[in-house]
């Protein structure tokens, strides 16, 4: 071989080489800048959720329902929710519907997928045979989902309930009923998010008594939120309730849609 083109494929060689060499120390001095964390969510908020019908004429009809939930995120692992919500209707100044709800609940994350919660809740629904229901629960929830559009919840507990109820005796009298029961608790919910602020979704939670396997409640609970501007969205809410055993005199399911004006602070 020549002396030129010798002393061309040696140079060659000792460029490759180099490139060699230098490519996993310039890996290495220069590494891909991390992404950036996701944005932690404000320490509190608000939803409140309100809706009216007034007519008259033929017909005098009201009906209002309202819902709070408000959001305390006391640590990035810690969140507290406190609901309210009623549902009131007359019909020719005669109350037709009268439901009350009213909670707290506390859920503390583990980890990204597993947490840990404690519960406080109140209900009442005359119509329904119920003057008044407290429950105390705790369980684990689980999240085998959990992205930017999607989020899947199983939830597995336990609560204790106090009930005051409203019974018709064989003479058609109204007879007060007070009890009170150990229940298993279990909950799916399922979220999808179309885009910021829009989503759908679903809640389902069994509640069988202990002691009973005949006395059982399950409760449906469907939302869809398309906002209107930053502070304000339409939501439809569509909620099952059904009792196994409901007090006699009564019906075993409740159904109920609202459409409301939902404002966010």
């Amino acid at each position: 071989m020549p002396d030129s083109l010798r002393r061309i494929a040696s140079g060659t060689l000792a460029v490759v080489a180099v490139g060699l060499l230098a490519s996993p120390v310039a890996a290495q001095t220069a590494p891909d800048p991390p992404p950036a964390p996701p944005k932690p969510p404000p320490f509190a908020t608000i939803h409140t959720d309100l809706g009216y019908v007034n007519t008259s004429g033929n017909t005098e009809v009201q009906t209002l329902n309202f819902t709070d939930q408000f959001v305390l995120n006391t640590s990035p692992v810690n969140k507290v929710t406190q609901t309210f919500s009623v549902v009131y209707g007359t019909n020719q100044n005669k109350v037709q519907t009268s439901q009350w709800n009213a909670g707290v609940k506390d859920e503390y994350a583990i980890t990204k997928h597993v947490g840990v919660f404690g519960l406080w809740g109140w209900d009442r629904n005359t119509f329904a045979g119920i003057d008044y229901r407290y429950e105390e629960g705790l369980g684990v929830a689980f999240i085998p989902i959990a992205n930017h559009r999607n989020r899947l919840e199983f939830d597995v507990g336990a609560s204790y309930f106090e009930v005051h109820s409203t019974l018709m005796d064989s003479l058609g009298a109204l007879r007060d009923s007070a009890y009170h029961y150990i229940a298993a608790r279990s909950a799916v919910i399922y979220r999808h998010t179309f885009v910021k602020d829009s989503y759908v979704q679903q809640t389902v939670e069994g509640i069988p008594d202990a002691q009973s396997a005949s006395d059982f409640r399950v409760n449906s609970q469907t939302d869809v939120v398309a906002p209107l501007s930053k502070h304000i969205a339409v939501k439809l809410g569509y909620t099952i309730k059904y009792a196994n055993l409901p007090p006699p005199g009564f019906r075993t399911t409740d159904r109920l849609f609202t459409s409301d004006l939902q404002f966010t602070f």
